[in-house]
């Protein structure tokens, strides 16, 4: 019975190696080969590429970038069946849920990837989401329309790979959120439909530098690091022990400056 299962196993082992390389192989679609984001850590976005408001006025990229505050940018189009709103979704849920103030530390950026995309598409894009902000963060999330070659310039530039499909009028692409330094230049992507609090937190503290953030927000930096491949900031075990360690010594000097004190208060 023993060498019957072992000749089976053999055989259903020998058949998973010589095919499913095979089936393996034609399981990515060929539209779909040259979509995705090739991330480009520390691109510089060119900021003179202009972009057109929801009021209809061309404005460069530069008019969001005042070299303090990081900036989220995140391509749509605006009539995409499914994905575009549910990243939407996932971000004004994380935007409402942070700790972190729209316009006060960051600000937010929506360009649809479309060059056809009409106004009114891009309108009711804007009411939806902004009338979920609070008024007076509402202005620091900004939609947006675009040329076929401005369009081309921002996504390029930041790795962003998208591709239309005539057959069906739609744009593959990717669900990704990148996020910009104050200067423009590309500091993390975030990835998916939904942003855990912390990984949305961290990403924008890290946008800015360490530069105009507060000394507990510098802590969970130095206690947290990014990690490529589950996408998601992890503990960082050696700087929590080096904070740990700090800490501790800390601790000890006040322990013992109190313990001199008592002495000498003891001998009078």
């Amino acid at each position: 019975m023993i060498i019957k299962n072992v000749k089976l196993f053999l055989v259903i082992t020998l058949f998973s190696l010589l095919f499913v390389p095979v089936y393996g192989a034609e399981s990515l679609p060929s539209d779909l080969i040259s979509v995705g984001v090739s991330e480009n850590i520390k691109a510089q976005l060119d900021l003179s590429t202009q972009i057109i408001t929801s009021e209809g006025k061309r404005v460069p990229m530069s008019e969001y970038f005042d070299g303090k505050t990081p900036v989220i940018l995140n391509f749509v189009y605006y009539d995409c069946p499914m994905l575009c709103s549910l990243v939407l979704d996932g971000l004004v849920n994380a935007v409402k849920e942070s700790s972190l103030k729209l316009g006060k530390d960051f600000k937010i950026i929506t360009l649809s990837i479309d060059p056809n995309d009409k106004m009114s598409a891009l309108n009711g894009y804007e009411s939806k989401y902004t009338d979920q902000l609070t008024e007076e963060t509402r202005a620091f999330w900004q939609f947006h329309l675009g040329s076929e070659d401005s369009i081309k310039a921002l996504t390029s530039g930041v790795g962003f790979n998208y591709r239309f499909l005539p057959d069906s009028g739609e744009f593959a692409h990717s669900a990704a959120l990148i996020v910009l330094t104050p200067e423009g230049q590309v500091s993390r992507y975030l990835y998916g439909i939904q942003y855990t609090d912390l990984t949305f937190k961290l990403a924008i503290l890290e946008a800015s530098k360490r530069r105009f953030i507060s000394t507990l927000h510098q802590t969970l930096l130095f206690c947290y690091s990014y990690d490529p491949e589950s996408r998601s900031y992890a503990l960082h075990s050696v700087n929590l022990m080096k904070l740990s360690g700090g800490i501790t010594i800390v601790l000890l000097l006040l322990f013992f400056l109190k313990l001199k004190r008592y002495d000498k208060v003891s001998q009078r």
